[in-house]
């Protein structure tokens, strides 16, 4: 989508869940269906929250569940603006306002096309730190990863501004087949990334030695 279409998609997604409330206010089959407002963040909501929701129905079958997705900034606005009962993002901010919670753990690679070129570099133990020189794909600045990025960079002296970018994206799929397909290198989410590292369309690196970040 273009810049002006997500922000379509993320008002109609409000206008959506707010319809489906007032209507579920009426609906007296099912007043024993309790419906859980929550707001996500795109790595939450795609690799984490599904799992979540799948055991907690397992518990309470009777609970549905209307999920708004966005980046981390959007999952927050919602939450605040009484949209949702809670939200679910992978970076914290605004502590003054919300409590925080860790449900499950996550960390930052870098990840590269899988090539001739790389693979040598694999071998050789070279860090993804090692690697920010070359082309790189980044988020948008309201994610979680791309606030938990310029928060790794800022921690080894660097910003985005010394990075050569390539461009631009907010679908975490579309970034992850830019880079199998040699566009360029990304630090994403360890989570989000596990499909094209286990099915060897990328490679990945620790972004540093003693420990992920």
């Amino acid at each position: 989508l273009t810049e002006e279409g997500q922000r379509a998609y993320r008002a109609a997604q409000i206008i959506i869940n707010q319809a489906e409330m007032l209507q579920n206010m009426f609906r007296k089959e099912e007043a024993d269906q309790p419906l859980i407002s929550i707001a996500a963040s795109t790595v939450p909501s795609s690799y984490i929250l599904p799992g979540i929701m799948t055991g907690f129905s397992d518990i309470r079958p009777e609970c549905r569940f209307s999920v708004l997705d966005g980046d981390s900034s959007f999952a927050l606005e919602r939450l605040q603006n009484g949209e949702a009962v809670f939200a679910f993002v992978g970076t914290s901010s605004r502590k003054t306002i919300f409590s925080y919670h860790t449900v499950c753990r996550d960390r930052m690679v870098l990840i590269t096309p899988n090539n001739k070129e790389f693979a040598e570099k694999k071998e050789m133990g070279v860090l993804g730190k090692e690697l920010l020189e070359w082309p790189m794909i980044m988020r948008e600045s309201g994610s979680g990863t791309r606030r938990e990025t310029d928060n790794y960079l800022k921690s080894i002296g660097m910003s985005s501004a010394d990075l050569n970018v390539a461009g631009y994206m907010n679908n975490i799929e579309g970034i992850k087949s830019m880079v199998a397909a040699g566009k360029g290198t990304t630090i994403l989410s360890e989570r989000a990334a596990a499909d094209a590292i286990r099915d060897g369309r990328v490679l990945c690196f620790d972004l540093e030695e003693d420990g992920p970040y």
